[in-house]
Protein backbone atom coordinates (compact mmCIF):
# COMPACT_ATOMS: atom_id res chain seq x y z
CA UNK A 1 0.00 0.00 0.00
CA UNK A 2 1.35 3.33 -0.62
CA UNK A 3 0.52 6.08 1.75
CA UNK A 4 0.02 9.57 0.11
CA UNK A 5 1.25 12.12 3.04
CA UNK A 6 1.60 15.68 4.29
CA UNK A 7 4.42 15.78 6.46
CA UNK A 8 4.32 19.04 9.32
CA UNK A 9 6.86 18.89 11.00
CA UNK A 10 10.49 21.48 13.04
CA UNK A 11 13.43 19.44 11.47
CA UNK A 12 15.52 19.22 13.91
CA UNK A 13 17.68 15.93 13.63
CA UNK A 14 15.12 13.30 13.77
CA UNK A 15 12.90 15.09 11.46
CA UNK A 16 16.00 14.80 8.79
CA UNK A 17 15.97 10.87 9.43
CA UNK A 18 12.09 11.01 9.18
CA UNK A 19 12.02 12.76 5.65
CA UNK A 20 15.01 10.86 4.58
CA UNK A 21 13.03 7.47 5.34
CA UNK A 22 9.65 9.24 3.93
CA UNK A 23 11.86 9.88 0.78
CA UNK A 24 14.04 6.76 0.42
CA UNK A 25 10.41 4.44 0.82
CA UNK A 26 8.45 3.56 -1.81
CA UNK A 27 5.20 2.82 0.37
CA UNK A 28 5.26 6.85 0.77
CA UNK A 29 4.29 9.51 -1.67
CA UNK A 30 5.20 12.60 -0.21
CA UNK A 31 2.86 15.40 -1.24
CA UNK A 32 4.65 18.30 0.54
CA UNK A 33 6.17 19.27 3.99
CA UNK A 34 4.63 22.29 5.75
CA UNK A 35 7.11 23.37 8.60
CA UNK A 36 6.44 24.70 11.67
CA UNK A 37 8.50 26.39 15.03
CA UNK A 38 9.73 23.63 17.56
CA UNK A 39 13.04 22.87 17.59
CA UNK A 40 13.94 25.76 16.30
CA UNK A 41 12.54 29.12 14.44
CA UNK A 42 10.60 28.45 11.73
CA UNK A 43 12.94 30.50 9.10
CA UNK A 44 15.29 27.41 9.84
CA UNK A 45 13.10 24.66 10.03
CA UNK A 46 12.00 25.97 6.87
CA UNK A 47 15.64 26.06 5.12
CA UNK A 48 16.22 22.83 7.11
CA UNK A 49 13.80 21.17 4.96
CA UNK A 50 14.65 22.90 1.61
CA UNK A 51 17.75 21.74 2.48
CA UNK A 52 16.72 18.07 3.20
CA UNK A 53 14.70 17.53 0.35
CA UNK A 54 17.55 18.93 -2.08
CA UNK A 55 20.10 16.26 -1.05
CA UNK A 56 17.48 13.43 -0.98
CA UNK A 57 17.44 14.38 -4.65
CA UNK A 58 13.73 15.64 -5.12
CA UNK A 59 11.63 19.03 -5.28
CA UNK A 60 9.25 18.39 -2.74
CA UNK A 61 7.04 21.03 -2.04
CA UNK A 62 8.14 23.18 1.26
CA UNK A 63 5.31 25.29 2.89
CA UNK A 64 6.39 27.88 5.82
CA UNK A 65 3.92 27.50 8.52
CA UNK A 66 3.74 28.92 12.00
CA UNK A 67 6.22 30.84 13.46
CA UNK A 68 4.60 31.02 16.88
CA UNK A 69 2.30 28.47 19.37
CA UNK A 70 -1.07 29.80 19.24
CA UNK A 71 -1.45 31.15 22.95
CA UNK A 72 1.96 30.17 24.70
CA UNK A 73 5.41 32.01 24.51
CA UNK A 74 7.54 30.19 22.34
CA UNK A 75 10.00 27.35 23.31
CA UNK A 76 13.11 25.84 21.21
CA UNK A 77 15.09 23.22 21.53
CA UNK A 78 18.63 24.22 20.59
CA UNK A 79 20.05 23.02 23.48
CA UNK A 80 19.17 19.09 21.36
CA UNK A 81 19.64 20.22 17.84
CA UNK A 82 21.67 23.38 17.81
CA UNK A 83 21.35 27.20 16.70
CA UNK A 84 20.03 26.07 13.43
CA UNK A 85 18.60 23.03 13.87
CA UNK A 86 21.03 20.75 11.64
CA UNK A 87 24.47 20.19 13.35
CA UNK A 88 26.24 19.18 10.16
CA UNK A 89 29.20 20.53 8.01
CA UNK A 90 29.39 21.46 4.39
CA UNK A 91 25.41 21.74 4.02
CA UNK A 92 24.67 23.07 0.55
CA UNK A 93 22.16 26.15 0.19
CA UNK A 94 19.10 26.17 -0.77
CA UNK A 95 18.30 26.17 -4.73
CA UNK A 96 14.76 27.27 -4.04
CA UNK A 97 12.41 29.00 -2.08
CA UNK A 98 9.58 27.66 0.00
CA UNK A 99 6.01 27.89 -1.81
CA UNK A 100 4.01 30.72 -1.29
CA UNK A 101 0.77 29.17 0.26
CA UNK A 102 0.71 29.27 4.30
CA UNK A 103 1.44 26.01 5.61
CA UNK A 104 -2.44 25.59 7.27
CA UNK A 105 -4.27 26.27 4.06
CA UNK A 106 -1.84 24.07 1.96
CA UNK A 107 -3.16 20.98 4.23
CA UNK A 108 -6.55 22.53 3.49
CA UNK A 109 -6.18 22.98 0.43
CA UNK A 110 -4.22 19.64 -0.46
CA UNK A 111 -6.55 17.24 1.89
CA UNK A 112 -9.90 19.16 0.31
CA UNK A 113 -8.63 18.03 -3.40
CA UNK A 114 -7.86 14.57 -2.01
CA UNK A 115 -10.88 13.39 0.16
CA UNK A 116 -10.16 10.63 2.61
CA UNK A 117 -6.81 9.80 1.10
CA UNK A 118 -4.28 12.11 2.44
CA UNK A 119 -2.58 10.32 5.82
CA UNK A 120 -1.55 13.70 7.70
CA UNK A 121 2.09 13.12 9.97
CA UNK A 122 2.80 15.27 12.60
CA UNK A 123 6.45 15.29 14.45
CA UNK A 124 6.31 18.41 15.67
CA UNK A 125 4.34 21.13 17.39
CA UNK A 126 0.62 20.36 16.38
CA UNK A 127 -0.03 24.61 15.26
CA UNK A 128 -0.37 24.11 11.73
CA UNK A 129 -2.82 21.42 12.23
CA UNK A 130 -4.86 23.13 14.64
CA UNK A 131 -4.88 26.53 12.21
CA UNK A 132 -5.42 24.14 9.29
CA UNK A 133 -9.04 22.44 11.45
CA UNK A 134 -10.05 26.38 12.47
CA UNK A 135 -9.75 27.58 9.24
CA UNK A 136 -11.95 24.47 8.07
CA UNK A 137 -13.68 22.44 10.56
CA UNK A 138 -14.66 19.61 8.24
CA UNK A 139 -11.10 19.14 7.60
CA UNK A 140 -10.86 16.28 10.18
CA UNK A 141 -13.56 13.87 8.46
CA UNK A 142 -11.73 14.38 5.35
CA UNK A 143 -8.27 13.52 6.63
CA UNK A 144 -7.28 9.67 5.96
CA UNK A 145 -5.12 8.57 9.27
CA UNK A 146 -3.55 11.59 12.09
CA UNK A 147 -0.26 10.70 13.19
CA UNK A 148 1.62 12.26 15.56
CA UNK A 149 4.85 12.33 17.18
CA UNK A 150 4.36 14.13 20.63
CA UNK A 151 3.17 13.35 24.31
CA UNK A 152 4.12 10.95 26.48
CA UNK A 153 1.62 8.15 28.65
CA UNK A 154 4.57 8.32 31.28
CA UNK A 155 7.58 11.33 31.58
CA UNK A 156 8.28 14.23 30.03
CA UNK A 157 11.89 15.41 28.28
CA UNK A 158 10.98 19.17 28.54
CA UNK A 159 9.14 19.18 32.49
CA UNK A 160 8.87 15.77 34.69
CA UNK A 161 5.40 15.94 33.07
CA UNK A 162 5.53 17.27 29.37
CA UNK A 163 6.75 16.08 26.03
CA UNK A 164 8.59 19.09 23.97
CA UNK A 165 6.32 18.61 21.10
CA UNK A 166 3.29 18.59 23.32
CA UNK A 167 4.81 21.65 25.74
CA UNK A 168 5.57 23.50 22.03
CA UNK A 169 1.95 24.13 22.00
CA UNK A 170 -0.59 22.32 24.19
CA UNK A 171 -3.46 24.39 22.98
CA UNK A 172 -2.46 23.92 19.74
CA UNK A 173 -2.75 20.07 20.99
CA UNK A 174 -5.71 20.26 23.19
CA UNK A 175 -7.64 21.88 19.61
CA UNK A 176 -6.31 18.48 17.71
CA UNK A 177 -7.00 15.89 20.58
CA UNK A 178 -10.70 17.47 20.68
CA UNK A 179 -11.85 17.89 17.15
CA UNK A 180 -13.21 14.70 16.57
CA UNK A 181 -10.03 12.42 14.54
CA UNK A 182 -8.27 9.87 15.41
CA UNK A 183 -4.99 10.85 16.50
CA UNK A 184 -2.08 7.59 16.37
CA UNK A 185 0.10 8.92 18.74
CA UNK A 186 3.97 8.02 19.34
CA UNK A 187 5.41 9.38 22.49
CA UNK A 188 8.46 9.21 24.50
CA UNK A 189 7.14 5.85 25.97
CA UNK A 190 7.21 4.64 22.36
CA UNK A 191 10.14 6.45 21.05
CA UNK A 192 12.77 6.09 23.75
CA UNK A 193 12.68 2.29 22.60
CA UNK A 194 14.20 3.23 19.46
CA UNK A 195 18.04 3.87 19.76
CA UNK A 196 20.45 5.59 17.34
CA UNK A 197 23.54 3.89 18.53
CA UNK A 198 27.63 4.07 17.93
CA UNK A 199 27.05 0.87 16.05
CA UNK A 200 24.45 2.77 13.65
CA UNK A 201 26.24 5.63 12.93
CA UNK A 202 29.22 3.64 11.53
CA UNK A 203 26.63 2.06 9.16
CA UNK A 204 25.69 5.31 8.43
CA UNK A 205 29.62 6.77 7.45
CA UNK A 206 30.12 3.37 5.60
CA UNK A 207 27.17 4.08 2.94
CA UNK A 208 29.69 6.85 1.79
CA UNK A 209 26.90 8.92 0.33
CA UNK A 210 26.20 12.75 1.15
CA UNK A 211 23.20 11.53 2.95
CA UNK A 212 24.72 8.95 4.86
CA UNK A 213 27.56 11.36 5.86
CA UNK A 214 25.48 14.35 7.29
CA UNK A 215 22.90 11.56 8.88
CA UNK A 216 26.37 10.18 10.61
CA UNK A 217 27.04 13.71 11.71
CA UNK A 218 23.65 14.78 12.69
CA UNK A 219 23.22 11.85 14.57
CA UNK A 220 27.14 11.89 16.34
CA UNK A 221 26.01 15.10 17.65
CA UNK A 222 22.21 13.51 18.90
CA UNK A 223 24.15 10.67 20.73
CA UNK A 224 26.11 12.66 22.08
CA UNK A 225 23.80 15.15 23.90
CA UNK A 226 21.91 11.83 24.93
CA UNK A 227 24.65 10.53 26.58
CA UNK A 228 25.08 13.63 28.47
CA UNK A 229 21.39 14.68 29.46
CA UNK A 230 20.45 11.07 30.25
CA UNK A 231 23.34 8.75 30.42
CA UNK A 232 22.42 6.39 27.81
CA UNK A 233 24.22 5.04 25.13
CA UNK A 234 21.83 5.90 22.36
CA UNK A 235 19.94 9.03 21.26
CA UNK A 236 15.82 8.27 20.64
CA UNK A 237 14.77 8.33 17.10
CA UNK A 238 11.25 9.93 17.57
CA UNK A 239 9.65 11.22 14.39
CA UNK A 240 11.27 8.64 12.29
CA UNK A 241 8.90 6.15 14.01
CA UNK A 242 5.98 7.42 12.27
CA UNK A 243 7.05 7.28 8.82
CA UNK A 244 8.13 3.38 9.82
CA UNK A 245 4.77 2.49 11.43
CA UNK A 246 3.21 3.43 7.99
CA UNK A 247 5.78 1.79 5.49
CA UNK A 248 5.32 -1.58 8.25
CA UNK A 249 3.03 -1.64 11.03
CA UNK A 250 3.47 -4.75 12.21
CA UNK A 251 6.63 -3.07 14.18
CA UNK A 252 4.49 -1.45 16.43
CA UNK A 253 1.80 -2.43 19.03
CA UNK A 254 -0.50 -0.25 20.64
CA UNK A 255 -3.69 0.54 22.46
CA UNK A 256 -6.45 2.41 22.30
CA UNK A 257 -7.25 5.17 24.62
CA UNK A 258 -8.83 8.49 25.86
CA UNK A 259 -6.07 10.94 25.60
CA UNK A 260 -6.99 14.50 26.89
CA UNK A 261 -4.17 17.87 26.77
CA UNK A 262 -3.78 19.53 30.22
CA UNK A 263 -3.91 23.18 29.36
CA UNK A 264 -4.06 24.76 32.96
CA UNK A 265 -0.82 26.20 34.19
CA UNK A 266 0.54 24.19 36.26
CA UNK A 267 3.27 21.16 36.82
CA UNK A 268 1.33 19.40 34.62
CA UNK A 269 0.98 22.00 31.62
CA UNK A 270 1.49 20.10 28.36
CA UNK A 271 0.59 16.71 29.43
CA UNK A 272 -0.73 14.18 27.98
CA UNK A 273 -3.53 12.59 30.04
CA UNK A 274 -4.04 8.22 28.94
CA UNK A 275 -7.32 7.14 30.46
CA UNK A 276 -5.78 4.14 31.39
CA UNK A 277 -8.93 2.90 33.42
CA UNK A 278 -11.57 4.29 31.08
CA UNK A 279 -14.92 6.65 32.13
CA UNK A 280 -13.15 9.55 31.43
CA UNK A 281 -14.84 9.67 27.72
CA UNK A 282 -14.72 7.59 24.30
CA UNK A 283 -10.74 6.52 22.72
CA UNK A 284 -9.66 8.93 20.86
CA UNK A 285 -6.04 7.95 20.00
CA UNK A 286 -4.68 4.90 19.15
CA UNK A 287 -1.35 4.97 21.29
CA UNK A 288 1.56 2.95 20.52
CA UNK A 289 3.29 1.50 23.07
CA UNK A 290 5.66 -1.18 22.18
CA UNK A 291 8.52 -1.24 19.18
CA UNK A 292 10.61 -3.69 17.63
CA UNK A 293 13.41 -2.10 17.68
CA UNK A 294 16.08 -4.01 15.82
CA UNK A 295 13.38 -4.14 13.00
CA UNK A 296 13.27 -0.39 12.88
CA UNK A 297 16.48 0.43 12.91
CA UNK A 298 17.31 -1.60 10.58
CA UNK A 299 14.44 -0.38 7.80
CA UNK A 300 15.87 3.05 8.24
CA UNK A 301 19.12 2.02 7.49
CA UNK A 302 18.41 -0.17 4.48
CA UNK A 303 16.53 2.93 3.79
CA UNK A 304 18.59 5.84 3.73
CA UNK A 305 21.52 3.72 2.16
CA UNK A 306 19.45 3.77 -1.08
CA UNK A 307 19.60 7.46 -1.31
CA UNK A 308 22.64 9.26 -3.33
Amino acid sequence: MTHRILLDCDPGHDDAIAIFLALSSPEIELLGITATHGNVGIEHTVRNALVLTQLAGTETPVYAGAALPIIRDPIQATRVHGKTGLQATGLPEPARAPESLHAAQAIVEIVRANPHEITLVATGPLSNVALAFRLDPELPTLIKKLVWMGGSTTYGNVTPSAEFNAFADPHAAYIVFNSGIKVHQFGLNLTLQVLVKEEHIQVLQAINTEVGRISAELMGHYVQFYRERYNLDGAALHDPCTIAYLIDPTLFSGQEYHVQVDIQEGPNFGRTVCDYWGGQGPANTWVATEANSEEVMSLILDRLATLK
